[in-house]
């Protein structure tokens, strides 16, 4: 049963935010440094987001060419600018709200394995330093040889992106959530959440019981998960598969690197390495909101730190783990009004640590131009 105390706090919420992820936080945050007195809560069933924000590689990355060449046969050039764009100045929204030591972030440069059918990605570099100069402000890829990374000799060279970086993803949600909690934002665990029929009312459930609520506006901040309570949304759940080794002796990689059109991307967590990916591989598999392991992926993975990255390595796996990340028809995030109450900010297309900052903004910008007309 719900106290009176309770009900007295959640019924007074002006804006409830479900999904404490990057995007949900992010949301919040600028929704209250453009209107400090919005009373805002942010729900989500689990202390800890549960999706992809915690889950994930925790890579700044903005897209590696052989990946930019993919998007580019579903985008124009000039929306995947865009999107590029939004992506840097999400990173550099979401730095500038934390200290970035305590976020674990170092922009180390990222790196892409160029392998013998690739070597065509060589002569579009000077093309994407172009399309990309108003973002970056500079030539922001290189080429680079790949003897000094010791991989297979299957990889014929290396393109440098000198913005790119790496940070700690639980630690970057505690610090956006040490951020919002100062500015007043009220957060709320162990609740699982339902939209009512006509996508307007939060049904709340708990231990305590159900309890049902209209705030004047509700945004699903969900991702991949949005599918589930909004089931005509255009999204498509896909699983990232991740593992970790033991510390490795005289490990020389260091930086976020990407292969096979940023498909399969490994990173170094002090002398150890995390790889993860292999969706199109087993494409239909990983199509799926179960938070698992499969062995076949995971084999994979481990097939590919032996013979690609760390071939004359001996590694010992210590952990692995998954995230459901949400895609598209293409990699551009959903931002939706839903009706007059609900806004939807998600999909974000596996690249919520550069993303989800701006996405919020932009959710905060949608939402408070439906509270300067409210019709409720």
């Amino acid at each position: 049963m719900w106290s009176f105390w309770e009900l007295d706090v959640i019924k007074s919420l002006d804006v409830v935010v479900v999904g404490s992820g990057f995007t949900g936080i992010s949301a919040a945050i600028s929704l209250k440094e453009k209107e400090p007195g919005l009373n805002i809560g942010v729900v989500d069933r689990d202390p800890i987001s549960f999706g992809a924000s915690s889950r994930n590689a925790g890579f700044s990355c903005f897209g590696s060419i052989t990946e930019l060449e993919d998007d580019l046969n579903r985008s124009s050039l000039e929306s995947l600018v865009n999107l590029v764009e939004r992506r840097f100045h999400g990173i550099e929204k979401t730095l500038s709200r934390v200290s970035n030591d305590k976020v674990h972030y170092a922009k180390t440069g990222g790196y892409e394995l160029i392998t013998k059918n690739e070597v065509h990605a060589l002569d579009r570099i000077a093309f994407w330093n172009d399309a990309l100069k108003r973002v970056f402000g500079k030539n922001v890829f290189s080429m680079l040889s790949s003897d000094s990374f010791h991989f297979s000799k299957d990889v014929e060279a290396v393109i440098k992106h000198s913005e790119e970086g790496m940070l700690h993803p639980v630690h970057l949600l505690i610090e956006l959530k040490r951020v919002a909690t100062h500015l007043g934002v009220k957060f709320f665990s162990g609740l699982n959440i339902d939209l009512g029929h006509n996508l307007d009312e939060l049904h709340i459930q708990s231990e305590r019981g159900k309890l049902s609520v209209q705030p004047k506006q509700i945004l699903l901040a969900t991702n991949a998960f949005t599918k589930k309570l909004y089931p005509k949304s255009d999204i498509t759940p896909g699983r990232g598969q991740v593992l970790i080794t033991n510390p490795i002796e005289d490990l020389a990689l260091e930086g976020t690197f990407h292969y096979n059109k940023g498909y399969v991307y490994f990173r170094n967590v002090g002398n150890r390495i995390l790889i993860g990916g292999g969706r199109d591989v087993f494409k239909q598999e990983e199509e799926t909101f179960e938070m698992t392991t499969s062995s076949a992926l995971q084999n994979y993975l481990r097939q590919l730190l032996n013979d690609v990255v760390l071939p004359r390595k001996a590694f010992e796996v210590a952990h692995e783990w998954s995230g459901i990340m949400a895609f598209g028809k293409n990699k551009s995030p959903l931002l939706e009004s839903l009706n007059n109450r609900v806004v939807v900010a998600a999909r974000l297309g596996g690249m919520g640590v550069a993303l989800a900052s701006q996405l919020g903004e932009d959710a905060a910008d949608m939402i408070m131009g439906k509270m300067k007309n409210p019709v409720w």
